[in-house]
């Protein structure tokens, strides 16, 4: 497949569910985009650098194998094919979490059927680019049902938060689309999914969920939820045990920095106060 948008380019990968090889992954190709963010630190594609052309890149982010319907944002939810390596990482080498998502191929294409032309393209219909963030729900809830069987010590709830960014980037769009009903209650459904995970999340996931938490509270007003995201952030390292230089370092530098300037004009970040999921100015 070509590339009609040349702000964008093509990694070829494999789906790690069901060997489909060969499919489009686009990415955004770098200094190609004015871009902002939202409260959540959701990107927002203003337009483009001279001599680039524009691209929304939310609408194509998912890349959903056009076999089984797995989809996901990230390069390495798939096989590169220019990669080497060969056995699979956790949770797709369970037999039994490929089983059943083959298994229920059907179901999903039920849901897509009516939007096939051009969606596994780079040129989506808004209702396309909608149900590309399904489909990445639903893959990341499959691979959580793996977490959710083994013992509460052991699960590893970090694509919880992934699922929770797919859910926020799917909410800025509809709001984009002035559905700020239904993105609010996307959003309602992220707080209630980071709230779940939380207990079973370490390092930066932790700290992205704790960010996370804290904004929507302050977004939906609830000062409980607001309050222990705060303190959670400003105690996080207080024994200094975060090394420098980590994902969790920077993570964890660039959440408190923001929370706490969001924290000391928390009014200003309700949703009365904002334009959809955006402050007047610049945050």
């Amino acid at each position: 497949m070509e590339v009609t948008n040349t702000s964008l380019y093509i990694t070829p990968v494999t789906c790690h569910m069901c060997g489909e090889k060969h499919i489009p992954f686009w990415s955004l190709q770098r200094r190609t985009m004015v871009t902002d963010s939202n409260i959540f630190g959701i990107y927002q594609y203003k337009k483009a650098l001279a001599g680039k052309e524009h691209c929304n890149y939310n609408l194509v982010r998912v890349t959903i194998c056009p076999n089984c319907y797995f989809a996901s944002g990230h390069t390495n939810d798939f096989i590169s094919e220019s990669s080497i390596k060969k056995d699979l990482p956790e949770p797709f080498n369970k037999e039994p979490i490929v089983e059943k998502w083959l298994a229920s191929i059907p179901k999903r294409y039920t849901l897509i059927e009516p939007y096939l032309e051009g969606l596994f393209g780079e040129m989506r219909s808004p209702r396309q680019a909608l149900l590309s963030y399904d489909l990445a729900i639903l893959s990341c809830s499959a691979i959580m049902k793996v977490e959710e069987a083994k013992s509460e010590k052991a699960r590893n709830y970090a694509i919880g938060v992934k699922s929770a960014f797919y859910m926020l980037i799917k909410a800025e769009l509809l709001m984009g689309y002035k559905k700020g009903e239904a993105a609010d209650k996307l959003a309602k459904s992220a707080l209630a999914k980071l709230t779940k995970i939380y207990p079973y999340l370490q390092r930066e996931h932790s700290v992205k969920a704790g960010f996370l938490t804290g904004m929507l509270g302050l977004y939906f007003d609830i000062p409980k939820v607001v309050g222990q995201s705060y303190s959670f952030l400003q105690e996080y390292d207080k024994l200094n045990k975060v090394r420098l230089g980590t994902d969790e370092h920077k993570v964890l530098v660039s959440s408190k920095k923001k929370f706490t300037e969001a924290y000391q004009s928390r009014a200003e970040f309700s949703r009365q106060n904002l334009k959809g999921f955006n402050k007047p100015f610049e945050f």
